[in-house]
């Protein structure tokens, strides 16, 4: 009898899923498991799903994980299209042997975001990128998302053209809604309710073509060590695993240790660390630790990206030889906040040039908030973080009028003259220029053979102005347009992108060509 009120619970479960509801490309199918009858800690109760992709055999083994109530699930994310088919395994029997089948349809999504050729490529959308990223704590791991975090991820996107939601994930004396586990009972049983809210919140993160970044451990008073929990222990496996369980299952993820990392953990165990989630993770998301500007630590030798502790924008020459040495993709993933006296003071100009310099370095993610909340933007982010506006303008830019981001190469050595102007060209294809402080700069354009187009951008407003041509082959002189920071863009017919919302700039003289005068577009 328990076994068919128990087959019947499940049926109605899982509804229509398990017997082929359609589900999107990269989105979250579920399987749910009522089981009444489990002993001890439920949240050892071990739980995978085979799920195998029909036509191509592809195999993927997912963990299952307790969700409360009696009650345990699977999330598992399709990535590739077609009919998939499931079965579960458990020592427990009742959560043993339980199968189905799904198709997966497309959905639309950028699919993931993969550290590839020392680059961030979006897999399905085959763009490289240059992420931006914002953190959140408290707030966000405590407030539905209706309840006002669902329209701080619609500001993300159209705003600030963030990529990634970053957080830090475990603290152990915030408020119980913040914390990932039930207070008194720390490494041992989860807040079930912080991770649903964090499930509904990466959802919406997902469907809007971002992804998030988790920062497992903080330092100080808030370190695992220090409250309990021991490397390589029973309790820090724990948790590794419900986070594959429950935050694996996205498209875009990006796993990093914790902050301060060396005042708790050794190197030896950030090498384990990084080897159990290449080994665990069955998405092989990019998983590293943070190191550098005071972090501590060391860049784990299996990492697939470096994640790069630098408390300070670095100079562009500097980081752009920095990341030629490495064979891996950057991240920046120290916070640089603005006007946070403590940590840098650093004004929206500042925050402005450090994404665009990050960017012109193949795309280096760089990590931006404001200065509320030690810097993790909270119910007020629209005020705190005033660069926003100016960072979605330079998303927009690569992600719109940039032919391929993966052309592009820091070119330190093709500036002439110029006040701290940063390059990166295709040579002979494609120029970006970023002058931070206006002004006039000289550029090697020698690679180019005849005329090429170019435009001036304005980081402050996002118009792009359209200038003319200009005949390559030698050195040539360029004035922006005023003192602020302005982009310059330089493309031949065969690299340009279509362009819209273009202006055609008047009024003004611009020096093209050295030797060659003066030309005046009216």
């Amino acid at each position: 009898m328990k076994k068919i009120l128990l087959t019947i619970a499940f049926v109605f479960a899982c509804s229509s899923a398990a017997f082929g509801e359609d589900v999107g490309k990269w989105k979250r199918f579920v399987v749910t498991l009522p089981d009444a009858t489990w002993s001890g800690n439920p949240f050892d109760v071990a739980l995978t799903g085979t799920f195998v992709h029909t036509a191509t055999g592809r195999t993927v083994i997912q963990l299952g994980f307790y969700a409360g109530a009696n009650t345990w699930k699977i999330f598992f994310m399709p990535d590739r299209i077609g009919a998939w088919t499931y079965t579960t395994s458990s020592p427990d029997s009742d959560l043993n042997a339980h199968s189905g089948s799904f198709i997966c349809i497309d959905a639309g999504l950028p699919g993931q975001l993969m550290p590839t050729f020392k680059r961030w490529l979006l897999s399905d959308a085959g763009k490289y990128d240059a992420p931006i990223m914002l953190p959140v704590r408290e707030w966000f791991k405590s407030t539905p998302t209706a309840g006002g975090v669902g329209d701080f991820i619609t500001w993300a996107d159209q705003t600030v053209g963030a990529r990634i939601i970053g957080t830090t994930l475990v603290y152990f004396t915030h408020a119980q809604e913040a914390i990932p586990y039930v207070i008194g009972e720390e490494g041992v049983t989860f807040n079930t309710a912080m991770w649903d809210r964090l499930n509904d919140h990466y959802d919406a993160i997902r469907d809007a073509g971002m992804g998030h970044y988790i920062m497992f451990f903080s330092d100080d008073a808030e370190a695992p060590s220090a409250n309990g929990i021991a490397a390589q222990s029973e309790a820090e496996i724990r948790l590794f695993k419900y986070a594959v369980a429950r935050l694996g299952c996205y498209p875009m993820v990006i796993w990093d240790t914790g902050i301060d990392i060396s005042e708790y953990r050794t190197n030896d165990w950030i090498n384990w660390f990084t080897d159990w989630f290449l080994a665990n993770d069955p998405w092989q998301h990019p998983v590293s630790s943070r190191t550098g500007g005071g972090s501590g630590g060391i860049f784990p030798t299996n990492a697939p990206y470096y994640s790069d502790g630098s408390d300070a924008p670095p100079d562009f020459a500097t980081f752009a030889a920095t990341w030629a040495s490495r064979a891996v993709p950057t991240a920046m993933t120290d916070r640089w906040r603005e006007y946070y006296v403590t940590r840098g003071n650093f004004t929206r100009a500042q925050i402005r040039r450090a994404v665009w310099e990050m960017a012109l370095v193949a795309g280096t993610a760089a990590y931006v908030s404001g200065n509320e909340n030690s810097g993790y933007l909270g119910p007020t982010y629209a005020s705190d973080f005033t660069a926003a506006p100016d960072c979605g303008h330079a998303a927009r830019f690569f992600r719109n009028r940039v032919s391929n981001m993966g052309d592009l190469v820091p070119q330190v050595g093709l500036v002439v003259s110029g006040n701290a102007v940063a390059l990166a060209a295709n040579p002979g294809q494609e120029y970006v220029a970023y002058f931070p402080f206006g002004g006039a700069a000289e550029l090697d354009l020698s690679h180019v053979a005849g005329l090429a187009a170019y435009a001036w951008y304005n980081p402050l407003t996002g118009a792009y102005q359209i200038q003319g041509e200009v005949t390559g082959g030698s050195v040539v002189a360029f004035t922006a347009p005023d003192s602020n920071d302005w982009t310059l863009h330089i493309y031949t017919v065969s690299s340009a992108t279509t362009p819209t919302n273009v202006s055609i700039a008047g009024g003004s003289t611009f020096q093209i060509g050295a030797g060659a005068g003066t030309l005046a577009i009216k």
